[in-house]
């Protein structure tokens, strides 16, 4: 066991996470918003996380960590896991499972322990996979489903998805919740212009250029497809239109040898950045995020991670689903999916937006007030049951 507990001495929820994939260090969005969600939990429950033997260490994480899963797929079946899960969950008020895979594995684990079973959705998966053309969607909708009525509750990331699951997947609405992929920021951050000189002197970026930024795990089909979109379609537009000089920065690790060109920065305008290790610094020296994202599902993080650095955001409609856009003002502009004529001339009037994101924004996507809502709820149910 490593890692450590930070733990008011009036909690009184206990809660056991089951994260069936490698939490650290958090690189990817569902990543990130696994870890963002458990550290802000732990401020209010007494927290357990166990996640992957390939796993870093935790050191400063708002939970106690136990590395504990094989990382192989048949972790998502492995029954020998149960008895060392048992003793662990067995003090605890509720068994939260990231995504539903690992679905069987919590059934056969809370029943036996009469413990509340929570699944932690990240998206609708069947749907994801259905977008990005997997033939086994169709298996994976009887999973999830079975897993889903075999929950005591089921936690969505957006209003969108918890309504899909209702109607599409027959989930009781007493049993949904609503915890969407948040922000630590709790308001407009400072950026100084010395910053942005430097760190674009650093990066090789000219100090003139206008900086567009695409960022994301790139061997992921959805973010791989955006890249083709800005190669084939927005930075040729750009190219002909723009009266400005500009890079195309793109930041994430997982890029094929089919883009070598863009690897080695030989596409005129465009920047590969490879992985970084603090996306917010790109982030901060941007002008406008491109989201040109058709497939995939859930929250786009990128959408949310930008907004909260107060850039404006030229998104596809379907990059935009699950973005409580009432809260996001002038920032975020929605375009039609696949007209990239309108999605190019967006970008280019984007950069004049000089708006600031609302301060509902951070009232609703601040991670430390997701968890906060999510942890009354529990703490209502237990009362309710006692």
């Amino acid at each position: 066991m490593i890692g450590k507990k930070i733990l008011p001495e009036q909690m009184r929820l206990k809660i056991l996470s089951i994260v069936p994939f490698p939490l650290l260090p958090a690189q990817s969005g569902g990543q990130k918003k696994t870890e963002g969600f458990l550290n802000a939990l732990g401020n209010y429950a007494d927290l357990t996380v166990v996640s992957t033997k390939n796993t870093s260490d935790n050191t400063a994480g708002n939970f106690q960590y136990i590395k504990l899963l094989a990382p192989a797929f048949f972790r998502y079946f492995n029954i020998f896991s149960i008895r060392r899960l048992k003793r662990i969950g067995r003090e605890s008020d509720f068994i939260m499972l990231d995504q539903p895979f690992m679905g069987l594995l919590g059934v056969l684990l809370s029943k036996p322990l009469k413990k509340a079973l929570v699944i932690h959705s990240h998206n609708i998966e069947y749907q994801r996979f259905k977008t990005i053309g997997k033939w086994w969607w169709k298996i994976l909708f009887y999973y999830e489903k079975w897993v889903f009525s075999q929950a005591d509750y089921v936690i969505f990331i957006s209003e969108i998805e918890k309504q899909t699951a209702i109607i599409k997947l027959n989930v009781r609405p007493e049993k949904c919740l609503v915890a969407t992929y948040g922000t630590m920021k709790k308001e407009i951050p400072k950026i100084s212009g010395s910053f942005i000189k430097e760190f674009k002197s650093q990066t090789g970026i000219p100090e003139e250029h206008k900086v567009l930024l695409f960022f994301g795990v790139l061997d992921y089909a959805p973010n791989r497809e955006g890249i083709d979109y800005i190669l084939e379609e927005i930075n040729p537009y750009l190219s002909k239109h723009a009266d400005f000089k500009y890079s195309i920065v793109i930041c994430g690790r997982g890029l094929t040898e089919k883009y070598q060109l863009l690897e080695n920065n030989q596409i005129e305008n465009m920047k590969y950045m490879g992985f970084v290790d603090n996306i917010d610094d790109y982030i901060a020296i941007s002008d406008v995020v491109l989201n040109p994202i058709l497939t995939g599902g859930g929250v786009k993080t990128k959408v949310v991670e930008a907004l909260a650095m107060n850039k404006t955001v030229i998104s596809t409609k379907s990059g935009a689903e699950g973005v409580f856009q009432e809260v996001c003002g002038e920032k975020l502009k929605v375009l039609e999916d696949r007209n990239w004529e309108v999605f190019s001339k967006a970008t280019i009037q984007g950069l004049n937006e000089n708006s600031d994101i609302p301060s509902d924004f951070y009232l609703y996507y601040n991670m430390d007030n997701i968890a906060k809502r999510i942890t009354q709820f529990f703490e209502k149910t237990i009362s309710k049951l006692n």
